[in-house]
């Protein structure tokens, strides 16, 4: 027998003996080599052609849908079929088959959108089966209220159109709708429109001309609004058009104030800016079902509603409320309404968990979550945190239980991942965990945006710590085993797990540090591989979570779109592609014009490792309390569909804790400068923490300004308006940075909202008035090398790398780029404003964003600044160059500095031995 196969024995034999079943291949060793991404290439070649506005609807769209590779998914009324061309070009491992009533648009599509996953099938929806379980995603990208108009304004033929295609998905398949929402109710508004005509005197028309009398394009925007209140719905029978208009006296000169139901105005605002085709969208009424209209039909089909939420798209906004204001019925200014409405629907079997929600109060006393009351003996302030804890239970002889004390609670989140023939970064996750704490009833504030989910989230595989040493303790044996029993998916050979980045959810007010540990692995789950040990806050629900394969790319998409709140997930992925040497692709928008900033001092990213780096040890255990933090303790329910009905098919006591004299609505604003040399800055606050002292020799943490929004904030509008006045700008110099997000959907119903805003110069007075600047590039890869920033800090800093950073046009190094692929012959990558990046030819350039350079004040040289240099103890006493210290931001492993590993380790014994207050309860 040849040594190789040989070779081949030992590994077989290796693999029975660790319990595993099936073959394993020779070539497995060290983590492969990223295959070429000519096949990406290929994709940018095949959308070339196409409008930068449809591949970004395209891409939009189905990061909404998390799907398996070979899943068929179904565009209805597909027009001319472009946008489901840029959907298959994009997703090359799914089928789209486009839709469309039109025979002639269908044989034309076909003849020109040509693509091995993609087809076009002429049917017409309103009348026509799709089949039963034939589709795993159904896309209605404003396809219902064509319906709706068509049908003569018939919710019923919308409904019957809805319930066709639920019998048209397979069990668990999904639907995607973008279209409009009717304002609730009949509420009427007022709103205020410049009164200047678009007639040019020249031509010798009269201004005055009755509105019926006049070509749209010359009318001004008010008598363009008296125009659609006549001419609205024609399709009635002649006298029966129009809707109610009153006009009120005007306020300011040029101006008219009107009247009128919010539904019309809406519908007004959503077709005023487009003059050429108003006159053909007459017919056309846009608004139907309400939000909860819209959830209300999806339940009764017996889909989860997983995701829903108004659609803020600002270009379109802008364009529509341009020389408008809108009020309440009573004269307050309110927020423009939203450009559109999204759902993601599942569809649901009978006795599937569709909703986990709080229903009431519960009488028994809190054991999950405990308050302790720190002071800080610098400053004099108290604090209180929320301390996660696990009963300690012991059962009677009687079958009674128990509760002799508490542990403090801890957990490891475990990432599995692998690389798929096609080159793409794949992750296991848990999908589908009953997160019902984010559908708490709303208490000290609420959504700002609208945003409402099903309670059925995508995580990371979570384990409590202890259970997690003990695998981790066993061995390969004993993790190849817990991958095969408890998760269902076949390690790779000689398992083990590597350290990731950890995390403070929320470091000022919840004590709880979460570990990431990665884990390759050969294969995918099986299709209905549910965790076997999960969280405990799980029991007692229906929905327990599945272990499902996705794509890395795919995650990242669905959370910045809005559809997964979860940020950490987000730093995981970013932190594993880059440890895989490989570019995280995406769409990363950021539309906000920076401004020089001549009179900011920056900060150094070597001096704020010098300063974090310093030990201190403020906050005490005290008595009392600080009275900040309500602990709540409720029944949750999980609702499903049975018999024909809705019923509850679970429940359970949950703790949690939200402000008690705050909302839970915060707003992290990252402020955005240029320097003189153009270099991107951005701001940071050092505060010191309770929760990092508790782990770390200090407290001292990176953070962005935070402010709680108060009560009168109630729209993102309003948000934005009260983050420029702490920051001293104009609104438009605030911009969302993505979407919002939970800070810890297992203990509190907190929500962030990420904001970035442009700054000429720091702030007088507030939390904005402590920024320190530093640029953006050192600062990124400084979050790399410490463990002590907030999460929603992390998280903003990556927007804004990703959407400024080396691969923009905002970058310094974009010309530098550029300029060098020129003298080398060879392609430069597109930026990321685009929808896929060129990776290899990102590689094969010397790497621009290296780490950060410090300017020597006495020759203007400059030097690297390395995270060694800078604290005390990680290397030598002086800074070395590159070349002399392969120990760099660029080139060490960041996270696994031993002297840092240790030192976190004997603070967490610390802190575990010293919780007799909750342990003795």
């Amino acid at each position: 027998m040849s040594q190789t196969g040989s070779l081949s024995m030992l590994r077989q034999g290796h693999r029975k003996a660790l319990g595993l079943e099936g073959e394993v291949p020779d070539d497995l060793g060290p983590v492969p080599e990223i295959p070429s991404v000519s096949g990406q290439l290929d994709r940018m070649a095949l959308l070339s052609g196409t409008p930068k506005a449809v591949a970004h609807k395209a891409w939009f769209t189905t990061a909404h849908l998390l799907l398996d590779p070979g899943a068929r998914v179904a565009d209805m009324d597909c027009g001319q079929g472009l946008m489901t061309h840029a959907m298959a070009a994009l997703n090359p491992d799914m089928n789209f088959v486009g839709i469309e009533k039109d025979r002639r648009r269908v044989l034309r599509a076909r003849a020109k959108l040509k693509l091995p996953n993609l087809s076009f099938r002429a049917l017409d929806v309103k009348h026509e089966s799709l089949g039963v379980e034939t589709f795993d995603a159904i896309i209605n990208s404003y396809t219902l209220h064509e319906i709706y108009s068509q049908e003569h304004y018939s919710e019923r033929a919308v409904r019957d159109v809805l319930r066709r295609q639920f019998e048209a998905l397979k069990p668990g398949g999904l639907m995607f709708i973008e279209d409009y929402a009717s304002p609730s109710g009949d509420d009427f508004v007022q709103i205020e429109i410049d009164d200047v005509s678009g007639v040019d005197e020249e031509e010798g028309e009269e201004e005055d001309a009755a509105p019926q009398d006049r070509d749209v394009d010359d009318m001004s925007d008010a008598d363009l609004l008296v125009w659609y209140a006549e001419q609205a719905r024609p399709s009635q029978a002649p006298g029966c058009r129009g809707f109610y208009l009153e006009e009120l006296p005007s306020r300011f000169p040029r101006t008219r104030l009107f009247r009128l139901p919010y539904k019309w105005a809406y519908e007004f605002i959503l077709r005023k800016h487009n003059r050429r085709e108003i006159e053909a969208t007459v017919a056309r009424e846009y608004t139907f079902f309400t939000r909860a209209e819209y959830r209300k039909e999806l339940r009764a089909l017996g889909a989860r509603v997983l995701y829903s939420a108004p659609y803020w798209d600002e270009t379109l906004l802008r364009k529509g409320t341009l020389n408008c204001r809108f009020f309440a019925d009573d004269g307050t200014p309110i927020a423009p309404p939203p450009a559109g409405y999204i759902a993601v629907a599942q569809k649901a079997e009978e006795g599937q968990s569709l909703v986990v929600q709080e229903r009431r109060p519960s009488r028994d006393p809190a054991n999950t979550i405990r308050i302790m009351t720190l002071r800080d003996e610098v400053e004099g302030r108290i604090v209180d945190v929320a301390c996660p804890v696990i009963p300690i239970e012991e059962k009677d002889e009687d079958g009674t239980i128990r509760v002799l004390g508490h542990r403090p609670a801890a957990f490891t989140e475990i990432i599995p991942w692998r690389i798929a023939a096609d080159g793409r970064l794949k992750i296991c996750v848990v999908e589908g965990a009953p997160r019902a704490i984010i559908n708490a009833i709303p208490r000290m504030g609420r959504s700002l945006d609208g945003k409402r989910w099903s309670g059925h989230m995508v995580e990371a595989i979570s384990l409590e710590r202890s259970v997690f040493h003990e695998i981790e303790a066993g061995g390969t044996v004993e993790i190849a085993r817990f991958c095969v029993e408890s998760l269902g998916i076949r390690p790779s050979l000689s398992p083990s797990f590597e350290e990731g980045p950890p995390f403070y959810p929320a470091p000022d007010y919840i004590d709880e540090k979460i570990e990431t540990r990665l884990i390759r692995v050969e294969d995918p789950p099986g299709p209905s591989s549910s965790p076997k040990i999960s969280a405990p806050e799980f029991s007692g629900f229906k929905a327990a979570g599945r272990v499902r394969e996705l794509d890395a790319h795919a995650l990242l998409d669905a959370i910045r779109v809005g559809l997964v709140p979860n940020s950490r997930l987000e730093m995981q992925i970013l932190f594993l592609f880059r440890r895989l040497g490989m570019k995280a692709r995406g769409v990363f928008e950021l539309p906000v014009k920076l401004q020089e900033a001549p009179g900011i001092e920056t900060v150094s990213t070597a001096d704020l490792l010098k300063e974090l780096s310093a030990e201190d040890d403020r906050f005490h255990e005290t008595k009392g309390s600080g009275n900040q933090l309500r602990l709540v303790h409720s029944i949750f329910v999980d609702e499903g569909y049975a018999d024909g009905g809705v019923t509850g098919l679970g429940a359970r006591d949950m703790d949690f804790v939200i402000p008690d004299d705050e909302t839970v609505n915060t707003a992290v604003v990252l402020p955005l400068a240029r320097s003189m040399s153009g270099e991107v800055l951005a701001g940071v606050i050092t505060r010191y923490l309770p929760v990092p002292q508790r782990y770390e020799s200090s407290g001292l943490t990176l953070t962005a300004p935070s402010f709680t929004l108060p009560r009168t904030v109630r729209t993102l509008w309003e948000a934005r308006k009260y983050i420029a006045e702490q920051f001293e700008v104009k609104p438009e110099n605030v911009v969302r940075m993505g979407e919002s997000y939970f800070c810890h959907s297992g203990l509190t119903p907190h929500r962030i909202y990420p904001f970035a805003v442009s700054v000429t110069a720091k702030s007088s007075e507030g939390p904005a008035s402590i920024t320190r600047f530093t640029p953006l590039r050192g600062l990124w890869k400084l979050l790399y090398v410490i463990v002590k920033a907030h999460q929603s800090y992390m998280k903003v800093i990556s927007e804004a790398y990703q959407a400024l950073g080396v691969n923009s046009d905002m970058s310094l190094n974009k010309e530098f780029a550029l300029k060098l692929a020129d003298r080398k012959a060879a392609p430069v990558s597109v930026t990321n404003a685009e929808v896929i990046a060129d990776e290899d030819n990102i590689r094969s350039l010397p790497d621009p964003d290296g780490p950060a350079r410090e300017v020597s004040p006495k020759d203007g040289t400059t030097k690297d600044v390395f995270a060694r240099d800078a604290a005390p103890g990680r290397g030598g006493e002086k800074s070395k160059t590159k070349k002399e210290s392969p120990d760099s931001l660029e080139d060490e492993d960041p996270l696994l500095i031993p002297e840092d590993m240790a030192r976190a380790r004997k603070k967490e014994k610390e802190r575990e031995q010293d919780f007799p207050a909750l342990r003795n309860e």
